[in-house]
């Protein structure tokens, strides 16, 4: 990694030789750059713009540095745009949308058009995502991280079931989830692991999402736990745990062991528990594709299928599969602002692009890779839109609110897996406290 990475800065460094006087001859701008570590920014972007770009100057803000106890991150990222007034950001996706929302942030619309920007080989999804209603987009990402399906070959074959080789809906995939139950209790196995396995009630809100519903409308800040289609996502969700099909990580046994090798392995399957061999399917980001494709001696015995991101039949397009967490944002008030484009149209523009994938191998670039590539990536530029904004509206709700939907959350669960209640009502009485609370609140 080392290597390449000198490799490729060696080779911009004698391109930059090559420049023609008049660049070399421009005035130096120095831009101020608030990014969250001040290191991997220089190493993955800093120092190959200056190579090519000698002119500039970088002044790198380490965010995390500047992070206060007493604040929580929203605060601390305006705090700290308010005080180093940076000419450019990088941000997450949840923090962009609450700038941009805001009207912090400078739109890119006029550059884009002016220099000819090519937004057609980014992903659409992240596209579609950075554009407000309005038709302005206020930031660019070079990566992101996206959500697919892997599916567990081994299993399906031994169950006679075809293995799937396209898009699955989430209804589809909890009815092939529900032929996978176990019947040794000493070795259990698992239709289906998420991220959110282990907390229900978050597994339902973060697929109901993903199918294009909504639990709340920040519009007219009312909950919407009742509506058409929660029923369903919340009935596939209870009996995939009450069956005990759902992966529970408490009651998988993982054997921890000093030799190095047999170390590393535990260390992944800890943290994609697909690994350990099993779950017929799991619902996991990228970063499981990389530990799979650049550890085969470590899961070669392994043998797996990725598909799309699960999707609902009402909207096969759209998803929450999708998280960004280097966004590049121009500030209003930026005192440095046609240079920051420069810096930004650099890193996410097509030559910086064709080295992404040496410097960062762990990464989806933005831009889709080439055909000739590896073709099991295309799964993850499949979603043309992303719903992906549970987190962000938690964030937004009041204290008093976050802990009744804690306490509710937990009772009508319970309630609901022992069957104390039925599902339509339990949404009902959630709903109506929910509204209640946050009426409350506001008065």
């Amino acid at each position: 990694m080392k290597k390449i990475y000198i490799v490729i800065l060696s080779f911009l460094l004698l391109i930059v030789g090559c420049t023609n006087s008049k660049e070399q001859n421009e005035q130096e701008v120095t831009l101020k750059v608030l990014a969250f570590n001040r290191d991997v920014f220089n190493q993955k972007y800093g120092n190959f713009f200056l190579a090519t770009h000698p002119a500039y100057k970088l002044e790198v803000i380490s965010l995390y540095e500047l992070l206060s106890h007493d604040q929580n991150y929203y605060q601390s990222l305006e705090r700290a745009i308010q005080k180093e007034q940076p000419d450019i950001i990088v941000i997450s996706m949840d923090h962009y949308f609450n700038l941009s929302e805001n009207q912090k942030l400078q739109p890119l619309n006029s550059w884009i058009k002016r220099d000819g920007f090519n937004l057609a080989t980014i992903a659409p999804a992240i596209v579609n995502s950075l554009t407000n209603e309005q038709g302005d987009i206020y930031g660019l990402t070079p990566t992101f991280n996206a959500s697919a399906l892997y599916i567990n070959n081994t299993f399906f074959n031994e169950k006679g079931i075809p293995i799937p080789n396209d898009l699955l809906t989430w209804d589809q995939i909890f009815q092939l989830a529900q032929q996978f139950q176990h019947q040794d209790k000493e070795n259990k196995q698992y239709g289906l692991y998420t991220k959110y396995s282990e907390n229900p009630y978050m597994m339902a809100l973060h697929i109901g999402e993903g199918s294009g519903l909504s639990f709340f409308h920040a519009r007219n800040k009312q909950f919407a736990l009742n509506a058409k289609g929660w029923g369903d996502v919340f009935e596939n969700v209870l009996n995939c745990v009450r069956t005990e099909v759902c992966f529970d990580l408490k009651s998988s046994e993982i054997k921890t062991t000093a030799k190095k090798e047999e170390a590393m392995k535990t260390s992944y399957q800890k943290n994609y528990p697909f690994l350990i061999g099993n779950i017929a399917m799991a619902v996991d980001d990228s970063t499981l594709y990389s530990a799979l494709t650049g550890n085969n001696s470590l899961f070669k015995d392994l043998d797996w299928t990725v598909l799309p991101y699960p999707t609902s039949a009402d909207f096969p397009t759209t998803g929450n599969g999708i998280n960004m967490e280097e966004i590049f944002a121009i500030p209003v008030g930026a005192q440095h602002p046609e240079e920051a484009w420069e810096l930004a149209k650099y890193i996410n523009g097509e030559d910086y692009g064709r080295i992404f994938t040496q410097i960062n191998p762990g990464e989806l670039p933005a831009r889709k890779p080439a055909s000739n590539e590896d073709s099991r990536l295309e799964v993850f530029y499949k979603l043309d839109k992303i719903n992906n904004n549970m987190i962000n509206t938690l964030r937004g709700f009041p204290d008093p609110v976050l802990a009744k939907m804690d306490q509710l959350s937990q009772t009508y669960m319970a309630d609901m897996l022992d069957e104390k209640t039925t599902v339509r009502d339990a949404l009902d009485q959630m709903q109506r406290e929910l509204q209640a609370t946050l009426d409350n609140s506001n008065h």
